[in-house]
């Protein structure tokens, strides 16, 4: 009986060893987009009663910015309109020379929406985290992410 326990508490403490490395080899990376609508291409089509209405859907190709102003990328998604006026759900991804990030919401039509980071390629592979979308008055969306990734 005392063996099979030993072996019990041997194995328990392997695993918080394993789990300790494995978190080890995790850390944080902060990343700021803006997002360009003006100077990219948005398509809205209207499924539901006519104008703004839940079931329609916009779709976007825009060109993303880092804090500097210079173009690192592209910005491709859809959300539909779940609330008229308010609310739709939204999916996209972020494409880079290092890599894509994909992002999902619930995301509000003004201020500042909280975001999920579902998932990434390349440089980003296995991200998650979250984000904070926020509807600028000039047209322009600025996306705060807060990135869980492996330590390269």
């Amino acid at each position: 009986m005392r063996g099979m326990m030993a072996m019990v508490i041997v194995g328990v403490l392997a695993l918080a060893a394993f789990a300790i490395e494995a978190r080890a080899d995790w850390g944080w990376l902060s990343l700021t987009v803006v997002e360009v609508p003006a100077k990219g291409k948005t398509t809205v089509v209207d499924l539901g009663a006519k104008g703004d209405s839940p079931g329609d859907i916009t779709a976007w190709n825009e060109p993303i910015l880092d804090k500097a102003q210079k173009t690192i990328g592209t910005s491709n998604g859809f959300c539909i309109r779940t609330v008229a006026g308010k609310l739709s759900q939204c999916q996209w991804t972020l494409t880079m020379r290092e890599g894509t990030i994909s992002l999902a919401s619930s995301e509000s039509e003004r201020g500042t929406s909280p975001v999920s980071i579902i998932g990434g390629t390349g440089a980003y592979i296995g991200a998650s985290g979250e984000a904070a979308v926020t509807h600028n008055a000039d047209g322009t969306y600025t996306v705060v992410m807060k990135l869980k990734m492996k330590k390269k």
